[in-house]
């Protein structure tokens, strides 16, 4: 969790990285709380989904911020994969 906290945070300046599972509703004895392989659950808002701050965008927009959030996403399934495989991050 530390790993996927500062990657986003680096990558998506401006925007807060939210862990606080429990401020938000969290409750570890409802399964839909927790992700299948102990792995995390990532939502994003609006702005960082392309369809306005607002969500007021029918069609996604493919501004720069859309493109940071597929490049986090695509490196952080990377560094699942090395950590699946035993691979120590550097």
């Amino acid at each position: 969790m530390n790993e996927t906290r500062r990657l986003f945070k680096d990558r998506l300046t401006g925007y807060h990285v939210a862990d606080e599972r429990v401020r938000l509703g969290f409750d570890p004895s409802n399964p839909v709380n927790l992700p299948s392989s102990h792995g995390v659950q990532i939502e994003l808002p609006p702005g960082l989904r392309g369809i306005g701050d607002f969500g007021e965008q029918l069609v996604p927009s493919q501004n720069g911020i859309v493109t940071e959030v597929i490049a986090a996403l695509v490196q952080l399934a990377d560094i699942a994969g090395q950590v699946c495989r035993g691979a120590t991050l550097n």
